[in-house]
């Protein structure tokens, strides 16, 4: 792990000296020691160090500890513990604004020192964190409410006023009837298919958010997923072969047990197999194998590919191929996570008008 690197400023040669030998007995290291508030701003910004002691008086110059502290957490975000001898009451108030993440107090001691940095920098960690979180949480919710306002909104709408033409009575044939009850019909699948989207892109996220691998057979899930996705499949008039066996021998694969989290892997081979289906024009091949000290399965339609410029891009979280079907992006990053986070392989082979073929390699874990 590496180290935390912490500036130490102040103004006073032989308390610096102290401070820094006692920092690196405690396995810190030290970007620099400086004696000044300006100096101490100008060497933030280039060494940019994870934590700054901060004498809150700095006799040196006009700029004292608290004014530079507030510009080192507001320009560079690095958290700041002041180091004090003593403070009026008018001194901590000034203090307080400037959000430090503790008070050291003259004369030092090893403890002391030791605590107030570990706690400095966990809670820092933590905030950033939880800042990420919240970048995250405000793009999901950007994404949610267009898709209120604009992606079910308008089919609903639609749905809305044909009906009231229909009960208007404002339908002047029975052929003009049946032609409002097909728009609005057409109106509520894609409302239906939008809905199905949205939660299938809410449940990824909450998948991915934890792993619990236990002991899985991939020929059961495999086999589960395929059939449900079948309906869909003969729709469009796709069939779906599991090592060339058709649906009615998929009983007949061998069990491949080994350590998984069931329902991340459940859902990497739903997203695979949905937007096989998407894409296909009359079949999908699914072969499952083990090799050596792997399981391998691969996912192959016979659709029209994805142009090799692309291929790294498909896994980036909301990226969508240009001209690609409506979709949100997330089937594939989740993917890439799963086969991640059970330290696997994902490889695609494909190009343009040749199909697509999703390679999975997850080591055999017993």
């Amino acid at each position: 792990m590496k180290k935390a690197t912490i500036m130490v400023v102040e103004d006073h040669a032989i308390t610096a000296e102290d401070i820094e030998k006692r920092i690196k007995r405690m396995g810190y290291d030290v970007s620099s020691v400086v004696s000044s508030g300006e100096e101490a701003i100008k060497k933030a910004e280039e060494d940019k160090p994870d934590l700054v002691l901060m004498d809150i008086k700095l006799q040196k110059d006009k700029m004292d500890g608290i004014e530079a502290a507030s510009q080192i957490r507001s320009r560079f975000n690095i958290p700041v513990i002041y180091l004090t001898a003593y403070s009026d009451e008018r001194t901590l108030e000034r203090a307080k604004i400037t959000e430090p993440y503790g008070y050291i107090t003259k004369p030092f001691n090893d403890r002391e020192i030791h605590s107030n940095i570990e706690i400095a920098l966990y809670k820092h960690n933590a905030e950033q964190e939880l800042n990420k979180q919240r970048e995250e949480l405000n793009k999901q919710r950007e994404k949610f409410i267009s898709v209120l306002i604009h992606d079910i909104n308008n089919p609903l709408l639609l749905i809305i006023n044909y009906i009231k033409r229909l009960i208007a009575g404002k339908a002047k044939s029975e052929e003009d009837r049946i032609e409002h009850l097909n728009t609005a019909l057409k109106a509520a699948q894609d409302l239906e298919k939008i809905i199905k989207i949205t939660s299938m892109d809410l449940r990824n996220k909450t998948v991915l958010e934890s792993f619990h691998p236990n002991y899985v057979d991939i020929s059961e899930i495999l086999t589960s997923v395929a059939t449900n996705f079948t309906p869909d499949a003969e729709e469009k008039g796709i069939k779906i072969f599991i090592n060339n066996r058709g649906k009615e021998n998929w009983k007949e694969l061998e069990k491949i047990v080994f350590k998984a989290d069931s329902y991340q892997l459940k859902t990497l081979i739903e997203n695979l197999l949905g937007n096989a289906i998407k894409y296909a024009k009359n079949s999908i091949k699914i072969e499952l194998y083990q090799k050596d000290s792997d399981i391998c399965f691969v996912i192959s339609d016979d659709g029209p590919g994805i142009p090799e410029e692309y291929h790294e891009k498909i896994f980036e979280e909301y990226f969508q191929v240009p001209g690609s079907k409506k979709g949100t992006g997330f089937g594939l990053y989740s993917g890439k996570k799963i086969v991640d986070n059970h330290k696997g392989k994902i490889i695609v082979n494909s190009s343009l008008n040749r199909g697509s073929s999703f390679e999975i390699t997850l080591p055999y874990q017993k």
